[in-house]
């Protein structure tokens, strides 16, 4: 580290020793070290070279220049839309960073070097990595410039076990952790995200002959946030709580949530919701069906829940087909549960009496009476 340092001070943010960096004609990288950081602890060290940025614990290592690599150790799937040129007998990753640097259409590069078995010096120039994305001994997908503080280029989400889901998108409908992973230390991913929360529980009692009103589905929350890179994030979908959330581990913050449908409070009245439950009858009158499509639950004897009136196809997403569930069937004297939201035309296997789709309300009666689990889907 000696032979490359240049200076090392204190009482810097991260991005002030990146423009500490850049705005120095010998700096080619940086590393900022946070309070947590060990052994150096709030330094911003600048260096005139480097080979390779390393991962570190609270720190950011990331370069100004084309002399570092920044890249992964997987390699996409390659075709006419991303593919811009193949270059070969590449002896160095440098080598082929220059010339993805040298071409306006390169954004991405992958290199296969000394010791890959089948493509050894090959540089592929690429538009963009795309899925699906394979680990790959010996080779290095990167973008053409390491940049900390901004948008990443390179990179795709993995699940609690390491396992790589996806570049573009994902859904998930389970509580789980993820994160997004890319060798840009600092950089953060800007996507959109949809959650809904899990489907209230229809109520019942047993008096007059039996009588219970459906649960409200859950609600839905859409919004643009930005995931930062290499951090783990709790996705929380609680059934038993209030609401699906998505959280950052390391901080607590909240990024996206969406309250869980209106479990039925009294056994005579339909649950509020995305849709609302259908509300309950005596044993000698039919329940209501469950609203749909944002809408309120049917009246039985007794009134169903009320709707939110959000039109799910206001939401544009690209990658995922979003539409409302049907309500919930009543059965006899008991209402049927809101219709939640169908990804793909699919949702959590019920039965008619809960609500279709993510987030369904459950339906009122002596038997199960629970709702759908909610999901939250994460967009480039």
């Amino acid at each position: 580290m000696h032979d490359n340092l240049i200076s090392s001070t204190f009482g810097f943010t991260g991005p002030e020793c990146y423009e500490l960096c850049r705005n120095l004609s010998n700096c080619s990288a940086y590393s900022y070290f946070g309070a947590g950081s060990f052994p150096f602890g709030d330094q911003c060290m600048l260096f005139s070279n480097c080979d390779v940025l390393d991962d570190c614990d609270d720190c950011i290592t990331a370069s100004v220049r084309l002399d570092c690599s920044c890249g992964i150790g997987y390699e996409g799937f390659i075709n006419h839309e991303n593919l811009v040129r193949y270059e070969v007998d590449v002896l160095t990753e440098p080598e082929c960073r220059r010339h993805c640097s040298n071409d306006i259409s390169c954004n991405v590069y992958t290199y296969y070097n000394d010791d890959h078995d089948t493509d050894k010096h090959l540089c592929i120039l690429l538009r963009e990595m795309k899925s699906p994305i394979t680990p790959c001994e010996n080779c290095q997908t990167a973008p053409q410039k390491c940049v900390a503080f901004d948008e990443c280029i390179v990179g795709f989400y993995e699940d609690e076990e390491g396992n790589m889901i996806s570049s573009k998108g994902l859904l998930v409908s389970e509580s789980t952790s993820i994160r997004y992973v890319s060798g840009e230390n600092g950089c953060f991913k800007t996507v959109n995200g949809l959650a809904v929360g899990s489907g209230g529980s229809g109520g019942y009692t047993s008096s007059s002959g039996g009588l219970g009103a459906g649960g409200g589905s859950g609600h839905i929350n859409t919004t643009q946030l930005s995931v930062p890179a290499n951090t783990n994030i709790a996705v929380d979908i609680d059934m038993s709580g209030t609401s699906t959330a998505l959280t950052m581990q390391n901080t607590g913050e909240i990024l996206l949530s969406a309250a869980n449908g209106a479990s039925v409070s009294d056994y005579r009245y339909g649950g509020d919701g995305y849709s609302g439950g259908g509300g309950g009858a005596y044993s000698t009158s039919d329940g209501g069906d469950g609203g749909t499509d944002g809408g309120d639950g049917e009246k039985g004897l007794y009134d169903g829940g009320n709707g939110s009136g959000f039109d799910i196809s206001s939401v544009d997403m690209k990658h995922f087909q979003l539409a409302p569930g049907k309500g919930g069937q009543h059965s006899g004297p008991y209402g049927g549960g809101g219709g939640g939201v169908l990804v793909d035309a699919v949702g959590p296997e019920v039965d008619d009496r809960v609500g279709e789709g993510f987030g369904g309300g459950g339906p009122g009666g002596s038997s199960d009476r629970s709702g759908s689990p909610g999901c939250v889907i994460l967009e480039l």
